[in-house]
């Protein structure tokens, strides 16, 4: 009868998390997100990722865009920027319920902490991070499960965990350093047990093949990893500090307090009191290595708890993820308390930030703020635009979708790093030399930077700027391209006020 209530707690708490997702559907764009539904939209458009389209991500959250959008073909911006941040829920909720069922009740504490503090590393959102937490999330609890505390994997397990591998692995490429020890560690630990080795290994592997199918490893080896090596890190912003980075869960313990660095807090004094008691258990040595496996989840990646704090999500989930297994698997008198600590801050998470979180949002007022301008763009292009027409954004490439439209190079977000990259450098310049794009939208031309400063000459020399309610806008249309507009297309302008 209790496992039956608990599990229509769960029941329930999943689907008051389904209203969050809808809730903060249209909140706060991020970057990195833009660039993952304007990377699957191509795709559905028939470019290939990497060969056709620069970026410098890893290929699965460009896919699990592109999947969203192809099953939910939505009509309009709105619903496209809502089914991809819903997908998300749906995508958490199939993980939590495979957590439920396989690691048992008591991990039901790391749904309810982990639902609500995911909101403040912008865990609801189409990122890398979120996309490669919850399958390796999976891969520690078999792990540790395995090599601590010597339980046999089912083979269906066996099979999940190597599905997770691959999930992980080509979603964030940071996290590799952390993907092959534990695959090591668990063949390790089912070393009595070789039958089960072909389950972890042969999905991953067969994964793998299927995927090459769809992406050339050759591109992606250079656009994701050798181009992030070369050009990205070393020309995108501030150094990290691996002092600061890894005292960071010491940090948490110094003012100003959010409930973030409270959770980070708190779970650090349970992580020294459970590597404490594991000497009266003998395991302190696995302890240990689990502990680096969970440093090495944040190796140079964030010092702080700033704007790049949704780089911690993976290192915050395993965090909360590793105390829950130790408190499922500890028979210490102490572990109690710990519970008792856990029932409290979850009370406390809950009353912080429900009246944030669980507050009837204003999705319409939302999505004017973060996309009405975008979806403006895009529609005055696709007023204007003709069957081979070319539109060059600076910088926001969400207006593709709209715009509906082709780009005229290969990269769809201009950073100040891609110009260290010769050949994208070089395919923008002979873009304006030798065929410049019928329509530019400039959000973003840096006159810092010499090629941007050039493109900004020939935006008021050979284009002509598009006013929107009377003003200047960001559009611009090529001299050459203006006579040919029809007065239709002028008086379709007009109704979304914009004028020549």
């Amino acid at each position: 009868m209790r496992k039956l209530a608990v599990f229509f707690i769960f029941l329930f708490f999943l689907a008051s998390t389904g209203y969050l997702a809808y809730n903060h559907s249209q909140s706060e764009r991020f970057g990195d997100e833009t660039a993952h539904f304007i990377g699957g939209h191509f795709i559905n458009k028939g470019k290939r990722l990497y060969q056709d389209m620069q970026f410098n991500h890893m290929p699965l959250p460009y896919f699990f865009s592109a999947i969203t959008e192809h099953i939910t073909q939505p009509k309009n911006l709105y619903l496209f920027v809502a089914r991809q941040r819903e997908s998300i829920f749906i995508y958490s909720a199939l993980w939590n319920f495979i957590f439920y069922f396989i690691f048992g009740q008591m991990f039901f504490l790391f749904i309810l902490v982990f639902e609500i503090a995911k909101y403040f590393f912008q865990g609801y959102k189409v990122l890398n991070e979120t996309i490669a937490t919850y399958p390796l999330i999976f891969m520690f609890g078999v792990t540790v499960e395995s090599f601590i505390y010597k339980k046999i994997p089912s083979k269906f397990t066996a099979i999940i965990f190597s599905v997770a591998a691959f999930i992980v692995s080509f979603s964030l490429l940071p996290l590799w350093i952390v993907i092959i020890p534990l695959f090591v560690i668990l063949l390790y630990s089912l070393r009595k047990r070789k039958s089960l080795w072909k389950f972890v290994i042969l999905p991953f592997c067969i994964l793998i093949f299927i995927l090459s199918y769809f992406v050339s490893f050759p591109h992606l080896f250079k656009e994701s990893i050798i181009n992030n090596f070369v050009y990205f890190l070393p020309n995108s912003g501030g150094k990290i500090s691996f002092v600061r980075m890894i005292s960071l869960p010491y940090a948490s313990f110094f003012p100003p307090y959010s409930p973030a660095k409270l959770l980070v807090g708190l779970l650090t004094i349970f992580t020294l009191l459970s590597l404490f008691t594991s000497l009266q258990k003998r395991v302190f040595k696995k302890y240990v290595i689990v502990v680096v496996l969970l440093m090495l989840v944040n190796f140079f990646r964030v010092d702080d708890y700033g704007f790049g704090n949704f780089h911690l999500l993976p290192w915050i989930a395993i965090l909360i993820a590793l105390e829950i297994f130790w408190i499922k698997n500890s028979r210490h008198t102490y572990v109690q308390y710990k519970l008792i600590v856990f029932v409290f801050f979850i009370t406390y998470l809950f009353l912080v930030s429900g009246k944030t979180l669980y507050a009837k949002r204003n999705l319409s007022n939302d999505f004017y703020v973060n996309y009405s301008e975008s979806e403006s763009y895009g529609k005055a292009v696709m007023v204007l635009n003709k069957t081979r027409d070319r539109l060059l954004v600076m910088n926001d490439p969400i207006i593709y979708w709209t715009a509906q439209t082709s780009a005229p190079t290969r990269v769809l977000e201009y950073y100040s790093w891609v110009y260290y990259m010769p050949e994208y450098k070089k395919e923008l310049i002979a873009l304006f030399r030798n065929n410049p794009p019928e329509f530019i939208i400039d959000t973003g031309l840096n006159p810092r930077i010499e090629v941007e400063k050039n493109i900004r000459f020939i935006l008021e020399t050979d284009y002509q700027n598009i006013y929107h309610v009377g003003k200047p806008s960001r559009l611009y249309i090529y001299k050459d391209r203006v006579n040919s507009i029809s007065e239709a297309q002028r008086d379709a302008l007009k109704e979304i006020l914009y004028t020549l």
